[in-house]
């Protein structure tokens, strides 16, 4: 929370949006400004009993056509979900289509050593971090970690205030990768 205090003046005005979020979407756990999930599986998650957070916006689609405005969104999340989207470029595309001028992006994405291609139905992509870098030639990345231990933190939390158990994940080769940009030229 600290970057977004220190990028912004007044948190509470903020528009954010969390793509691909579920119901453990980071916006769980941030107690200010206008929310917005957007997940293919809403409407599921609504008919099967979970309890959807009143605080959000909940808009059944995917990344690769976000129904805002061009310039809209003051922030974007993009939590273990591009590797998800069939097209991430064309994600990508969008979520720099909705951003404001100077604002922010958080990635935090699986990453291989070499591209394997399709993995599976719900994995239509293993990409590299060079291959995300390139894919964000219009953001100006300015923090990078590697992590070497899966992002369930998120997750976790999120979970354990809905009483659900986490996942267990294999490890499959890969490290994840968490990125925050700016919408702003890198020229």
């Amino acid at each position: 929370m600290e970057v977004i205090e220190k990028n912004f003046n007044n948190i509470d005005d903020l528009e954010m949006l969390d793509i691909g979020c579920g119901l453990t979407s980071i916006l769980n756990i941030i107690d200010f400004g206008k929310k917005y999930g957007v997940d293919i599986g809403v409407h599921k998650l609504s008919t099967e009993g979970f309890d959807l957070n009143k605080d959000i916006y909940w808009i059944a689609g995917d990344g690769e056509y976000l129904p805002f405005e061009n310039d809209s969104l003051d922030i974007v999340f993009s939590t273990n979900s591009l590797d998800h989207i069939p097209h991430p470029k064309k994600c990508l595309k969008e979520i720099k289509r909705v951003l404001k001028h100077n604002g922010l992006f958080f990635l935090i994405i699986d990453i291989f050593s070499k591209d394997r291609g399709y993995r599976n139905k719900k994995h239509p992509n293993s990409l590299t971090s060079e291959e995300i870098k390139k894919m964000l030639s219009d953001f100006k990345i300015f923090k990078e970690i590697a992590m070497d231990e899966e992002p369930v933190g998120v997750s976790n939390y999120i979970n354990s205030k809905q009483k659900r158990k986490s996942k267990s994940v294999k490890k499959d080769n890969k490290t994840s990768l968490f990125l925050i940009c700016t919408n702003s030229p890198t020229k």
